[in-house]
């Protein structure tokens, strides 16, 4: 039970407070700019902050429902207050739906009239909303926990259909781990790659005779899978550039000290670099890269730089000592 993740807003009917069922506030409300407020006209946590956060925050800071000075016998309970702004956001047709056909919203004419409805004094709930605009005009709000999922997060296929489900963006405080935006993300990214096991290729890379004797290979195409940011490891503005092969289970079929040409088109102009693998010739499914982030790596590090996943590049393995 310590993984039942709990959605921290929903609606209290007040004709029916006690009621147990109780209709869903969708996370929409709070991430178009709705701001929740206790019973003292006073906000209490970032509304767009962990649902467990967010839920603490409630339970810790808010009273039970109150009405005629009857105290019912429910959980604490915000109040949910919406702009003009967050209301065209939100969408005035949805928000219609929970206004005037179930009752759940009140319209207010200004905030002297909320902070009456509210009980609160009007000073305390007009400070509140300035805060709330200065912050939210400097960036220090509206921070949503999802919203840098596909850039913090690399699956790899033949890991994410066996092991999914142990984890992902919630991690451990929700049941299954993922919500179902992550499922769809990240089982494509799992179907694509377990769907590549049965290339028919062992090695990515066909090495042809050249005139000379030596081994060369054509340009193929791979598919960006993430960035890492190795200043820590390697010094400072070095990024681990890693690519898919064409099958998971398949291996560069390089030399151990090889290197490798990239080549991608930035604006129209092709960029090439040269760069040593980091990953072993037997690893399975991928090819890591180092190269630099600032001017020494070349005009192809600007490119790397504004890539994501899924970016296609071109890779040749080149020359270099053969240690066969």
């Amino acid at each position: 039970m310590d993984k039942v993740q709990l959605h921290p807003t929903g609606f209290i009917d007040s004709r029916d407070p006690s009621n147990p069922t109780k209709i869903l506030a969708p996370e929409a409300i709070r991430g178009s700019g709705g701001i929740l407020v206790n019973s003292e006209g006073k906000r209490f946590v970032n509304e767009l902050d962990l649902r467990s956060v967010v839920a603490a925050g409630i339970q810790n800071n808010c009273s039970a429902y109150t009405d005629d000075d009857y105290v019912y016998v429910v959980p604490p309970f915000a109040w949910c207050i919406l702009s003009e702004e967050a209301q065209e956001l939100f969408g005035k047709s949805v928000l219609g739906f929970y206004k005037d056909k179930m009752g759940l919203f009140e319209e207010c004419e200004d905030v002297a009239t909320i902070a009456k409805l509210i009980g609160c004094q009007a000073e305390i709930l007009e400070t509140t909303i300035q805060d709330y605009e200065i912050a939210a005009s400097t960036g220090k709000c509206k921070l949503t926990h999802k919203s840098c999922f596909h850039l913090l997060l690399s699956l790899q296929g033949r890991e994410t259909y066996r092991r999914g489900h142990r984890g992902g963006v919630h991690g451990g405080d929700r049941p299954g781990g993922n919500s179902l935006l992550e499922c769809v993300v990240f089982g494509r990214i799992a179907g694509e790659r377990a769907a590549t096991i049965k290339h028919k290729d062992k090695a990515m890379f066909t090495k042809l005779k050249s005139d000379d004797g030596h081994s060369e290979s054509v340009w193929v195409p791979v598919t960006l899978r993430e960035v890492r940011n190795t200043d820590d490891k390697y010094g400072m503005n070095t990024r681990e550039v890693r690519f898919n092969l064409h099958g998971s289970l398949q291996h560069s079929g390089m030399d151990i000290v090889q290197f490798i040409a990239l080549r991608g088109e930035l604006d129209g102009e092709t960029l090439h670099g040269y760069f040593r693998p980091i990953t072993i010739p037997t690893d399975e499914g991928v090819i890591g890269i180092l190269a630099r982030a600032d001017e020494k790596g070349g005009p192809i590090a600007k490119l790397l730089e504004l890539s994501r996943p899924g970016s296609v590049f071109y890779m040749c393995a080149q020359g270099g000592l053969r240690l066969d």
